[in-house]
């Protein structure tokens, strides 16, 4: 008995160590891009270190917007919400910039992930010409103020509180999810854009648009 138990120690003690846990967060249901996080939408899980994914929350984000859908069961991490990490991994000087579109539906045509020029004109005529239309705008009123500018967010809205939105890739939808309950802020959201661009370009994007009619080109 004295030597079985001896064994027994041994192979215990050569057995792997028990590994270090971590507290993450993780989605209680599927949650649609553009939803306002609420304590019910996720709960508090004890994973492995080695596999929690960089950048994994230990907090609950309540009250935060989703910049992604997530599914249940996922681990949500800090580049999943709307805010600084969207620009995790880009080049060094590159802001979020939000560009409302002149037509609200266009936005549903727009997929985060894409590359987009946006064209700024006159508010009164539609710079179609720029996007392979036909425009009575004279080209010497219609300007590109920010050139392959990365979709950081699109918001796919009609303008409709609780529309359908538009499909989503990469970094996802704004909106999608909003509204059902009356959300005054679905409105908000109406063909808003949000795009990566210099800090350079930013200023001059912002100076183009107001007041324009603004649309945009996605580039091949």
């Amino acid at each position: 008995m004295l030597m079985l138990l001896a064994v027994w120690f041994t192979v215990r003690a050569a057995g792997p160590a028990s590994p270090t846990m971590v507290r993450v967060m993780v989605a209680t249901h599927d949650l649609s891009a553009g939803r306002r996080l609420s304590s019910g939408d996720l709960e508090v899980a004890s994973w492995p270190a080695e596999m929690a994914p960089s950048g994994c929350l230990s907090a609950d984000p309540a009250g935060q917007v989703l910049a992604v859908s997530v599914r249940e069961g996922e681990v949500l991490t800090d580049v999943r919400l709307l805010g600084p990490g969207l620009l995790r991994g880009l080049p060094a000087g590159t802001v979020a910039v939000p560009v409302r579109l002149t037509d609200p539906a266009s936005a549903a045509l727009v997929r985060a992930g894409d590359h987009v020029d946006v064209i700024a004109g006159p508010a009164s005529t539609w710079p179609a010409a720029e996007a392979g239309g036909e425009s009575t705008s004279s080209p010497a009123t219609i300007a590109r103020p920010a050139r392959n500018a990365l979709v950081l967010a699109a918001s796919g809205r009609t303008g409709v509180a609780g529309g359908g939105a538009g499909g989503g890739v990469g970094l996802g939808v704004l909106g999608e999810g909003e509204g059902a309950s009356g959300d005054s802020g679905a409105d908000a959201l109406a063909g808003l854009l949000v795009l990566a661009v210099q800090a350079d370009e930013a200023d001059r994007l912002a100076g183009a648009v107001a007041g324009s009619s603004v649309s945009v080109v996605v580039l091949p």
